[in-house]
């Protein structure tokens, strides 16, 4: 088993704190046809694309988004799983009990809302952006682009990440069905959660090595779990601690120069923070977050320019930023890590630099 990760052949794609393992393993699930990886350890989540698979994802970016067709039907598809997912989720998660038949229908109108957005990931876009400038019918295709992927990225926010996401209060009924603990029940698989109704519990030890660390992919369609010792040191590996720098650099999204105090959205994946962060925001300040999203377009109006770790050319701060006519530069890989709340940065987004000033 050990041989299995090689940590050289990949390369991060996004990752932040606060993913509960559920959650994580539905991503490794519904993201494998693109064998994702996954490593979870010291409440840091990160997510790996193979380096050949990268460059293939580009690749059928600019092949699927030439195709108008292709694009109808995607639109199409997102629109009847919003019709069929949402009043179903509205209506389980008020109930006080619910049949193993609804579960593996939660778990699959869950994962399918993963698996229609991976389409818009910057690992399929960003390519076809870039080719967009000096190409019609990708220009065309893509100028209405955020019209589908805000309400998919607003999808599975209310899935899995709001604090009161239909993930969550679904398992919570569940915990009080089958008398078993939440915090233990955000730690199984989705299989799992499903052989509860034939009396199979996962045993203690198990969930205890999960909420240490693990990794999660693919082989043969299945997701694995590696959790040995031995793979800590690959998780270490592969997501190495960050030094401190004064300068970064990394993609412009939207280009301009802003001067100003640094607003630090370190919430990660907790997105029940982000009301009260944006209470904190002054007029002008720098948004640097991991990424930014439909939630925090309050936050997106306010600032003077955005800095994020991830993202790329159509993502959300990139589209809004642009909209906006604010200074953005996106990708710069450890500038959460860099900055602290209330620092001065210039952001200098026609070179594609970040400087801390004091």
């Amino acid at each position: 088993m050990k041989s299995e990760v090689n940590p050289e052949k990949y390369v991060r794609v996004f990752g932040g704190p606060g993913m509960p393992f559920i959650t994580s393993y539905m991503f490794a699930k519904h993201y494998r046809t693109i064998d994702f990886l996954i490593t979870w350890k010291d409440n840091l989540w990160t997510a790996f694309l193979e380096k050949k698979m990268l460059e293939k994802t580009l690749k059928d970016g600019i092949k699927f988004y030439s195709n108008k067709e292709n694009i109808r039907r995607f639109r199409k598809d997102y629109e009847n799983h919003f019709k069929r997912s949402i009043p179903f989720f509205e209506d389980l998660v008020r109930r006080k009990r619910i049949t193993k038949a609804e579960s593996i229908e939660f778990f699959k109108h869950a994962g399918k809302t993963l698996s229609l957005y991976v389409k818009c990931e910057f690992f399929y876009l960003d390519r076809a952006f870039r080719e967009s400038k000096h190409n019609k019918k990708l220009k065309e295709n893509l100028l209405d682009f955020d019209k589908f992927k805000n309400p998919g990225k607003e999808q599975i926010i209310r899935v899995y990440f709001d604090s009161n996401s239909y993930i969550y209060r679904f398992l919570k009924v569940l915990s009080k069905q089958f008398k078993i603990s939440f915090e233990d029940l955000i730690a199984y698989r989705s299989e799992e959660i499903l052989d509860l109704f034939n009396k199979k519990r996962v045993l203690n030890w198990e969930l205890a090595k999960r909420k240490k660390f693990y990794i999660l992919m693919d082989r043969n369609m299945r997701v694995n779990i590696l959790y040995d010792n031995s793979y800590k040191k690959i998780i270490d590996f592969m997501v190495p601690k960050i030094e401190p720098k004064t300068v970064l650099r990394g993609t412009i999204a939207s280009r301009g120069r802003c001067v100003g105090k640094v607003k630090l959205f370190n919430h990660g994946y907790e997105f029940y923070k982000v009301d009260r962060l944006v209470q904190e925001m002054d007029k002008g300040d720098v948004l640097v977050t991991e990424t930014t999203s439909p939630e925090l377009v309050v936050a997106c109006k306010k600032a003077g320019a955005i800095v994020t770790n991830e993202g790329g050319l159509l993502s959300h701060a990139a589209i809004i930023s642009r909209e906006l006519n604010i200074p953005c530069i996106v990708g710069v890989h450890g500038i959460t890590s860099s900055i602290k709340d209330g620092d001065i940065i210039e952001v200098d987004a026609n070179k594609g630099i970040v400087r801390k000033l004091k």
